[in-house]
């Protein structure tokens, strides 16, 4: 695969990027493919946006020119654990940027604890900007679990 132009890379994005393993040999071949394509269809709103009020915002506003624009994510990183690659209860959907490139990336740099530290931060999102009322209406997009982790978080009663 071509690389940028070097100007874009700083020496230590180099070094990574030549000794970084492909995307199969990190997990995501075939079965993972068909997994999260599946599982777009499936659950196609971005979990960040509807706890803010909006749906698939980073996803209208920055469309992929490449793949899609609504990612499915590791709530706990696999970190290679085959059992977690495709694990349907250890996923969610988001948008590419800035939902999973910036704030999920941003949880799991900072904690070691990312899905509870993930779950408090949509919880606050939600109680912040009260969309309570908009994440029930779009409940139906959403894996099951997931609404009610949020919940528990937050201490918010969805179903009241």
């Amino acid at each position: 695969m071509p690389r940028s132009p070097g100007k874009l890379h700083t020496p230590r994005q180099r070094r990574y990027e030549d000794t970084r393993p492909n995307a199969a040999a990190r997990g995501y071949g075939n079965e993972w493919r068909r997994v999260s394509n599946a599982f777009v269809l499936a659950y196609p709103f971005c979990l960040l946006c509807l706890c803010r009020g909006r749906v698939n915002e980073g996803a209208r506003q920055s469309p992929s020119t490449r793949g899609r624009s609504l990612q499915v994510d590791h709530i706990t990183p696999h970190n290679g654990d085959a059992a977690l690659i495709c694990d349907q209860t250890n996923l969610q959907t988001l948008c590419a940027t800035p939902c999973h490139a910036v704030e999920k990336r941003r949880i799991e740099n900072t904690t070691h604890d990312v899905r509870g530290s993930w779950f408090a931060y949509l919880a606050s999102e939600l109680i912040r900007t009260q969309s309570i009322d908009h994440l029930r209406s779009h409940a139906h997009g959403v894996p099951p679990g997931l609404l009610e982790a949020v919940a528990d978080r937050g201490g918010v009663d969805l179903w009241e």
